[in-house]
């Protein structure tokens, strides 16, 4: 199990309770962009502290194989966190399944940063070295650049979940997506 990878243009590292501030930092600065997208955040959300004992609960189950949050950083500019990608809920046996989320900072948008990071991580880690079947995301209807990215890397739309996640104090439809490993099948 590697901690970390490298695309054409981008560098994924799963990372440790070491870098509570650079994680804080990046959520600080896309605070106002993310929070739209995302259930409230719980108090202390956006402190070091909160960060660093998060990443330390994400690498444990990191090391569990259950989840897998990769943070992207430019090749050119290793030194500042551009996005994430979060595998969640992973489950093998009969499932062999996860479901995804990712984030971009929103000075990085529209450069195709997050489709080569995704593409990247579907295929080479989730598909082949995790061996999943199924991939599964949740996006908010108004949501259409996710709802693009989604499409444009083969996720199929199956439907709309009601009242799935509160967001700003709401609770909000979301439109299930799902993309299937064909390549699993023996």
């Amino acid at each position: 199990m590697k901690e970390w990878y490298k695309t054409e243009r981008l560098i994924l590292k799963v990372l440790d309770e070491g870098q509570g501030r650079a994680v804080c930092e990046f959520y600080k600065r896309n605070q106002r962009y993310f929070e739209p997208f995302e259930p409230e955040r719980l108090p202390g959300f956006y402190t070091e502290e909160f960060q660093r004992k998060n990443l330390e609960v994400e690498y444990r189950q990191y090391k569990q194989h259950r989840y897998l949050r990769l943070y992207l950083y430019e090749l050119s500019n290793p030194g500042r966190i551009v996005g994430s990608i979060c595998f969640d809920s992973i489950r093998m046996g009969s499932f062999q399944s996860c479901t995804v989320g990712y984030k971009l900072d929103g000075e990085y948008q529209k450069r195709g940063y997050m489709l080569e990071a995704l593409a990247y991580c579907l295929h080479n880690i989730i598909f082949k070295e995790y061996g999943l079947h199924r991939v599964e995301a949740m996006v908010v209807p108004e949501n259409i650049r996710s709802i693009h990215l989604l499409e444009r890397l083969g996720f199929e739309k199956e439907g709309v979940s009601r009242d799935f996640a509160r967001l700003g104090g709401i609770w909000r439809d979301h439109i299930r997506y799902a993309l299937i490993n064909y390549n699993s099948y023996s």
